[in-house]
């Protein structure tokens, strides 16, 4: 089979130093935590047909551009379900931190392991609560890619003191990723990229959960 050829490039928001992503492949965009409106410029300058958002999870830094590019593209806007009641929330969505605004625009609610196809790229919800109520990975296969929001980062992990976080779930959710047996490129919601297997190794928080000594 023919490989398509696919970009994902990545912004960082000035205030929360917060990770845009935009895959694009053919003439499909997908947004991954539009944190900031600024994104809309680089939108602009693409050529596609469709385009869809998707939400790792429902805090400001990664929804501050929500409306903005609902409001230009009328798209489809996916996330967990638990997200609906964090994101429309001052208080959990911690969007005091910010202008304190919350987003108008709707969501596709949708469960853990549920997947959409847009255009040629299908996109998979691996449920990870912990950081807060709703907090998602979208798995990528085309692109061997995992999105993982604040729940797993480069050599390290989200917050989990916030309203809605769990120590606890948090502890489940990176189980449920170390069990992840192949390697994937990791894109984190804030900070540099690396790979599952790269975690699996060095991340303490990972590592412990595979017998791995650091």
């Amino acid at each position: 089979m023919e490989r398509r050829e696919t970009m994902i490039s990545r912004i960082i928001t000035h205030s929360m130093q917060e990770n845009i992503y935009i895959i694009t492949r053919d003439k499909t965009c997908i947004v991954i935590d539009p944190g900031d409106p600024s994104v809309l410029q680089a939108l602009l300058a693409l050529d596609f047909d469709t385009i869809a958002v998707f939400l790792t999870h429902g805090h400001f830094d990664h929804v501050g551009g929500l409306d903005a590019l609902y409001d230009k593209y009328q798209c489809p806007v996916y996330a967990h379900k638990k997200t609906e009641h964090l994101i429309r929330s001052t208080k959990l969505s911690l969007s005091a931190w910010g202008d304190g605004s919350v987003p108008e625009a709707p969501l596709v609610l949708m469960k853990d392991g549920e997947n959409v196809a847009i255009g040629d790229v299908t996109m998979t919800l691996l449920a990870t609560p912990g950081h807060c109520e709703g907090s998602c990975v979208w798995i990528c296969e085309e692109e061997h890619a995992l999105f993982t929001g604040d729940t797993l980062f480069a050599g390290s992990i989200g917050r989990t003191d916030f309203p809605t976080s769990s120590p606890e779930a948090m502890n489940e959710s990176l189980a449920k990723i170390a069990a992840i047996e192949e390697d994937y490129d990791v894109w984190p919601g804030h900070g540099p990229g690396t790979t599952l297997e790269q975690e699996k190794i060095h991340n303490p928080f990972l590592s412990s959960l595979n017998g791995i000594e650091n």
